[in-house]
């Protein structure tokens, strides 16, 4: 019941002033429910798409976390919580800086968990690590990372270049 009242109350935009703290309750039960080892879904009142749709503090979640995760079972099919917090971390009103603390508690021995890490260092530009990440654990997600996140005016360095073109990953 908590997370459907704080999803409904970051749907009503609250002023700014409490913004913030809306988001740190909502992303702390998201993280609170994925890494439970016996997380027992409870079906939410919204959907991923359904808060995206409904509400600007979810972002479209990028191609390549699609790629990322469709290897494997989809985890939380009923609440969706993992979906909510990539989402919620691709959308542009969560201070990153503020979620940084949860990482520690968020394996990344999954793909799924690894997507979150992802997506973090990206959104504090570390481009570079986030496809070395990428090209150890998951190297088919490299090329829709590079497509999607390498913006103009940044650059992989001639030595990752390099790497994924022997590897034979490309990246543009």
């Amino acid at each position: 019941m908590l997370v459907d009242f704080w999803e409904a109350r970051l749907s009503s935009y609250p002023p700014e002033s409490i913004l913030q703290d809306v988001l740190f309750k909502l992303t702390s039960l998201y993280v609170c429910r994925i890494c439970k080892p016996q997380h027992v879904c409870v079906t939410s009142l919204k959907t991923p798409e359904d808060l995206r749709n409904s509400c600007s503090h979810f972002g479209v979640i990028s191609p390549w976390i699609t790629a990322m995760v469709s290897s494997e079972p989809v985890s939380c099919v009923t609440c969706g919580d993992l979906l909510k917090l990539q989402s919620l971390l691709c959308g542009p009103s969560l201070d990153i800086l503020s979620f940084l603390p949860f990482l520690d508690s968020i394996p990344d021995s999954n793909n799924s968990f690894l997507s979150i890490h992802i997506i973090c260092a990206t959104r504090l530009l570390n481009f570079e690590g986030s496809i070395d990440r990428l090209l150890d654990r998951c190297p088919e997600a490299v090329t829709l990372y590079a497509k999607h996140e390498i913006k103009s005016g940044s650059q992989v360095s001639l030595h990752r270049m390099q790497y994924c073109q022997q590897t034979g990953v490309k990246l543009l």
